[in-house]
Parts: C-alpha cells; sequence; structure tokens
C-alpha cells in the first residue's frame, strides 16, 4: 500500500507558494521518510526544476485576501480552492495533505497512516505563544458550527473516502447556498468550512460521531516571526498584551511542527 504526503501550492504576485511547499517538502522526506507531491500550476513552476512529484492543475481562486494585517499593499489572489481535487490527484493509497505553511520537524504525522478512520483532520488548535488567539475559530456562522481545520488532513482511498471528497466538491459548487444556510460570509473560500460541512454530512449530522486527529494542531498567529536556529529549532518573536501594554517576548520551539500562518516570516526561513 502506497503512502505519502500531498501539498497544495499555487503562487500569486506576493508570495512563491511553491518554493515554500518545496522546502517544506524537503523537510518531509528528512524527518517522515515519506514520498511528497506538490499539486501546482505551470506558472508556479516559471521553467524551474524541482526534485520532487509535480503534478498539474488549473490554479482555482478562493477570493483576494490580505496576505499582512499590519499593511495594505500585500492584497492578492489566494490560489487555495483545489482542496476538493486530492482523492482524484493523489497517486497514493494513503495520503497526508498538509498546506505549504505547515513546517514539519518531527515523525509525528506518521501515527496518521496507521489510524483506523478513513478521513481525519484537526479540531482543536494548540497556539504554540501560549496566548489562546484561535479560540475565536472554535465555531463559525450564525450557528456556531464545529470548525474543522484542513491543515492537515489524512484519507485513506475507499468508498468512504470518495464520498467526502465528492460531498466537499457538491459544498465547493454550491458554496454561497451553504453559506446562506449557515449564515457565514463568502466573500472569502474557506476550505476549512467545505472540510466541516462536508464531514458533517457523511457522518449524517452527528457532530459527536466525528473522528479527529488526537492531538492539537501546533500554530502560530500571523505575527509571530520566527527564527531558525536548527534545523529543528526556532525562536518565536511576537508581543503579548499585558494589561493593555503590548511587550515583546520569545519562545523557543524545538522537536515540534507547526503552522506558520505568516507566509512572510516562511518566505525568511526557506530562504535562510
Amino acid at each position: 500500500m502506497s503512502r505519502g504526503v500531498l501539498i497544495f501550492a499555487f503562487n500569486n504576485d506576493k508570495i512563491d507558494y511553491l518554493k515554500q511547499a518545496n522546502w517544506v517538502a524537503d523537510r518531509v522526506y528528512s524527518y517522515m521518510n515519506t514520498p511528497v507531491t506538490i499539486v501546482t500550476d505551470e506558472k508556479s513552476i516559471a521553467g524551474r526544476k524541482f526534485e520532487h512529484n509535480l503534478v498539474l492543475s488549473d490554479a482555482i481562486s478562493g477570493g483576494l485576501r490580505n496576505f499582512d494585517h499590519t499593511s495594505n499593499d500585500k492584497v492578492d489572489q489566494w490560489y487555495n480552492a483545489n482542496r476538493f481535487q486530492a482523492y482524484e490527484l493523489s497517486p497514493y493509497d494513503e495520503t497526508i495533505i498538509i498546506d505549504s505553511d505547515y513546517v514539519v520537524s518531527s515523525d509525528q504525522l506518521l501515527h496518521l497512516f496507521e489510524n483506523p478512520h478513513d478521513v481525519l483532520c484537526h479540531r482543536d488548535v494548540y497556539d504554540v505563544t501560549g496566548q489562546d488567539r484561535f479560540k475565536w475559530y472554535r465555531h463559525f456562522g450564525r450557528y456556531e458550527m464545529p470548525h474543522y481545520w484542513a491543515t492537515v488532513l489524512f484519507f485513506r482511498k475507499g468508498d468512504f473516502a470518495k464520498n467526502f471528497f465528492d460531498v466537499m466538491t457538491m459544498i465547493r459548487k454550491n458554496y454561497r447556498h451553504y453559506g446562506l444556510i449557515h449564515k457565514f460570509s463568502t466573500g472569502m473560500y474557506r476550505n476549512d468550512y467545505v472540510v466541516s460541512i462536508a464531514l458533517s454530512i457523511v457522518y449524517g449530522h452527528n457532530l459527536d460521531s466525528i473522528p479527529t486527529i488526537p492531538w492539537n494542531l501546533p500554530s502560530l498567529y500571523d505575527d509571530v516571526n520566527v527564527e531558525k536556529l536548527e534545523h529543528n529549532k526556532f525562536m518565536l518573536k511576537f508581543e503579548k498584551d499585558i494589561n493593555g501594554n503590548k511587550k515583546p517576548y520569545k519562545s523557543l520551539l524545538k522537536g515540534s511542527d507547526f503552522h506558520c500562518i505568516n507566509k512572510f516570516a516562511l518566505e525568511k526561513l526557506v530562504n535562510g
């Protein structure tokens, strides 16, 4: 049975997602000894050579996004709406999809291949800086639909996973309709929302029956800067609000994967 990691990476004018994905893929192979396939397009490749397996698909925009909340000149198209294609595009029997900003520093994800469920993702997030800034992402929409994260998504090919991705495809085609049902903004396409609704549907709307990855997703908010000290050791630089005053803090992160939402901090890591 073949196993591997799948990463979607489509560039825009602000961020070289493919370069970041290739850097992440190198780390996957280093820590997990697992093959990686990157889904991208010819425009992102731009004539460059990559060692990892590349699969071509058309980039699908998820809408405009401001990639730096401290600036107004970092707005661009966000090509992040291809996740529903994963079942057909993955060359593996068992696949772990990770975002191109998920920094692998351990072999923890290998445990997903041993789990009995055919589809798994994260329900809960761990704020690595200890500030619990992701608490607002527990639910979405007026009726507080449970928020599941598409950042890491495991699936095993078979009837259940095929049905799950078929439902994702249906939701993508009718995204505004589901936005009206759940009362959330559809201005930006969110894989998290599509995955969450699809899980609800394939599990018969019995939310208590949905299995999840049995550890929280380690994440850094978009204003956290990261400096690499060693291959699996990073310095985090951020501010904490102490009694209404922001104070600079530093902390070390070693041997742990993390979701680096600050794309420009990740770019500095990639460029060394």
